[in-house]
């Protein structure tokens, strides 16, 4: 689901390098004295790709919205139904503003009444309900970080969720069009790159290491299968102990070779490999006396 939630982002980051850079190319070259903001000249490209932005970002939006709220539903219980689904729906007050034309005719009173007054108070609330909603989908993947002892993959799982929330807070080039002159949201958009990485990073290098750890796994179970014959006598300790050392070896030499050439290092340990280890040998035996 987050690979599903993660090829949304992208689409969406298209679209939107699209939708600005083509607005972008529109406008005017040089900017000179003007008093007070300048607003962008919109054309037929605007109205073609506005919807396009919109969608994909919605989309994106709800696809890791549900990715988050799926890992998190076990703490439903813990935190009481109504208390988890009133947090976990507060993110999605953000898509509100995404139908800006439809809010804003509503609240024209208070508006009309007190323009600048409205208009930082509905800045602030929408950009708030944005850094709530980014931290909400981090907290999916240091939720599955917290419950995994291996070090290298929790630390790949947060650096996803890191890159995730920034990828959230930061994708704001649209604001660029908002106004020419001064450029709002130009540094918040520098950090796209950054974010983008590190939620590739991270996504990359949990997935190479668990594929790592179900090859190593997959290799102790074929390599104690083809030794089976050597667990004849269930009570001879000296073949068992020369077993282990056997697939021990054999997959600490297999464990490097990945590591080599993935650069990517196993969440396994030596002790997950013994325990692991132990588990098939018991396996094999239990299969060999039912027989």
């Amino acid at each position: 689901m987050f690979g599903l939630a993660t090829f949304s982002i992208l689409i969406n980051t298209i679209f939107t390098v699209i939708f600005v850079v083509g607005v972008l190319s529109t406008q005017p070259h040089e900017i000179g004295r003007h008093i007070g903001l300048l607003p962008a000249i919109f054309s037929d490209f605007y109205q073609t790709y506005a919807p396009l932005y919109s969608v994909s970002f919605i989309i994106s939006y709800l696809v890791t919205w549900f990715a988050t709220v799926t890992v998190l539903h076990s703490h439903s219980n813990r935190l009481g139904r109504a208390r988890f689904w009133a947090l976990a729906l507060l993110p999605l007050l953000y898509i509100v503003g995404e139908f800006h034309p439809l809010i804003l005719p509503v609240l024209a009173q208070y508006r009309i009444s007190d323009p600048v007054t409205f208009t930082i108070i509905y800045t602030l609330i929408f950009s708030l309900i944005r850094i709530v909603g980014a931290i909400f989908f981090g907290i999916g993947f240091w939720s599955m970080a917290g419950k995994i002892q291996q070090k290298s993959l929790k630390s790949f799982l947060n650096i996803s969720a890191y890159g995730l929330i920034l990828i959230f807070v930061t994708n704001q080039a649209i604001v660029l069009l908002n106004t020419l002159f001064p450029p709002l949201g130009l540094i918040t958009a520098c950090f796209v790159g950054l974010s983008s990485f590190l939620l590739l990073v991270g996504t990359y290098s949990a997935a190479v290491s668990v594929s790592n750890d179900v090859k190593i796994r997959k290799a102790i179970r074929n390599s104690i299968e083809k030794e089976s014959e050597l667990i004849g006598d269930i009570g001879d300790a000296e073949l068992d102990m020369e077993l282990r050392a056997k697939v021990f070896s054999m997959m600490d030499k297999l464990s490097r070779r990945l590591q080599e050439d993935t650069q990517v290092e196993s969440s396994l340990t030596d002790e997950d490999i013994k325990d692991y280890t132990t588990k098939v040998i018991q396996e094999v035996i239990r299969r060999k006396v039912s027989k």
